[in-house]
């Protein structure tokens, strides 16, 4: 029979974003609610265009395509402020046992 070999953990990456809390939600609110003094809507389709990009692509997009009078750092700003305000609401995923 093998022996086994312990060795000890010295890391652990979580990525809880998505993965244990349900968090997506929350981003499209934080995004809406940057939106909504300017009367947008925030899209689906807008959404997926976005996906992926870096903090300054992404808020630059948004600028341009919702026409905004921001720059694309107080754009990031209060998107950023408010998902921190809403993480306080994040659920957990489904399956995930804590």
């Amino acid at each position: 029979m093998a022996q086994k070999i312990l060795r000890n953990v010295t890391h652990c990456i979580f990525d809880m974003d998505g993965l244990l809390l349900d968090t997506e939600v929350l981003y499209t609110k934080a995004a809406q609610m940057v939106l909504d003094p300017y009367g947008k809507t925030y899209t689906f389709d807008v959404k997926q265009q976005i996906m992926g990009l870096q903090t300054r692509q992404m808020a630059e997009f948004m600028i341009k395509e919702y026409d905004l009078p921001l720059t694309w750092e107080e754009y990031a700003k209060q998107q950023s402020d408010n998902a921190r305000a809403l993480m306080v609401d994040s659920q957990l995923m489904p399956g995930t046992n804590l």
